[in-house]
């Protein structure tokens, strides 16, 4: 279950929400020191960069009156089938640069067959218990 379990005790259909957001940053520092040595007393020139980038998401469930709700995740595995392409660099380019990520490319894969799994909020609710509706909404009717 993700959160709390959320109550209506009222007498119309309410939404009840469940988000979430992840930040990821970099930041990135280059600096120059003018000077024959690293003990040097000239100016050093520095100049940071900071990179940030937000996600979020937000799933939205509806309780009819005098229901119980939470949200849970479920973890979904499927077959996927296709076709892949790995990016590289021509090796008869002696000029191309050449890295870990593209040294062994270009390369075509056909057919290829995977799992691939993700989860998934759902929304689920229930009627309440009699005793729920007394100790959630104080009495044992909504409203």
């Amino acid at each position: 279950m993700l959160g709390d379990r959320r109550d209506n005790c009222t007498t119309e259909n309410v939404d009840f929400n469940y988000g979430e957001a992840e930040t990821t940053g970099e930041t990135t520092v280059i600096g120059l020191s003018l000077g024959a040595n690293p003990v040097s007393v000239l100016p050093k020139i520095e100049h940071n960069w900071f990179k940030q980038n937000t996600e979020s998401t937000q799933t939205t469930g509806r309780l009819k009156p005098g229901e119980i709700g939470w949200f849970d995740e479920v973890s979904v595995t499927r077959k996927a089938k296709g076709n892949w392409q790995l990016a590289g660099v021509d090796q008869s380019n002696p000029f191309a640069p050449i890295n870990d990520h593209n040294f062994h490319g270009p390369h075509q894969f056909t057919d290829v067959e995977s799992d691939i799994t993700y989860r998934i909020i759902r929304a689920q609710s229930r009627p309440m218990t009699p005793e729920e509706r007394t100790s959630r909404c104080g009495n044992a009717s909504p409203a």
